[in-house]
């Protein structure tokens, strides 16, 4: 994570989190809840978003402690939001694959919420479809020591490629994410995966989130039986907060 470093150093503010609302169907507000989105600045590549530099994130070690700092603010965002009476039912960080499987993601929430006093209620933790791959007994295990903490848990990037989703009637997942490629094919009228992955997800009883959903999707989406949507159109931004740097 080279860029990382320079980022750093450059003397620009290196990370930069920001919220993406998560609407409900057929509605605009009031949000369901927010996707942290953590931007990383860097002086010579520009600005970078998850979908950018995970990959890298998720085999290194920086890639943990980045997610591990991300759990805090969010964790803060909710607390904060309790206490002005704007609770949200979803704030949601992504994980790591790397941080799952090595334990290290519930020892760093298990430790949070004993020492700020969180119930755990409205944080999502987000791992990539990719965590499908790894062994079912394993997953089975963290995902259910997890779920002691009360947190809820999605898989994202649904639709972007292969991946072995019988494992999802074993382990306890909340929500599916579609990439941001099947939004874009249910906008343009090609609703082939989004159809399998919904009836799976009903069979299921797991809610399903269209990720940067097109405004002209939006209706065959509802139609779909999409249960929430975050929309490109709306931007990125907290309600109660300025960015957190």
């Amino acid at each position: 994570m080279d860029f990382l470093n320079e980022a750093l150093i450059s003397g620009i503010s290196p990370l930069e989190l920001t919220y993406k609302p998560v609407c409900y169907k057929g509605r605009v507000e009031p949000f369901f809840g927010y996707r942290t989105v953590l931007r990383i600045n860097s002086q010579d590549l520009g600005v970078l978003l998850p979908r950018q530099y995970s990959v890298v994130a998720d085999r290194d070690i920086r890639g943990v402690k980045l997610a591990s700092w991300v759990i805090l603010k969010a964790v803060d965002c909710i607390k904060t939001l309790e206490i002005k009476n704007q609770r949200t039912e979803f704030l949601s960080v992504a994980i790591p694959n790397k941080m799952l499987l090595s334990g290290a993601c519930f020892k760093t929430l298990k430790e949070e919420f004993d020492k700020s006093k969180f119930s755990g209620n409205g944080l999502v933790l987000e791992f990539s479809c990719d965590i499908l791959f790894e062994d079912a007994e394993t997953l089975q295990n963290l995902f259910y020591e997890l779920k002691t903490l009360n947190v809820k848990l999605a898989i994202t990037e649904f639709g972007s490629g292969y991946c072995p989703t019988l494992k999802l009637k074993d382990i306890p997942v909340d929500y599916i994410i579609l990439d941001s490629s099947v939004s874009l094919q249910i906008s343009s009228g090609d609703t082939v995966i989004a159809e399998n992955v919904i009836s799976l997800a009903k069979k299921l009883n797991v809610k399903v989130i269209a990720d940067d959903l097109p405004e002209n999707g939006k209706n065959a989406a509802d139609k779909l039986g999409i249960d929430y949507y975050c929309s490109t159109l709306v931007p990125l931004a907290f309600p109660s907060a300025d960015k957190e740097r």
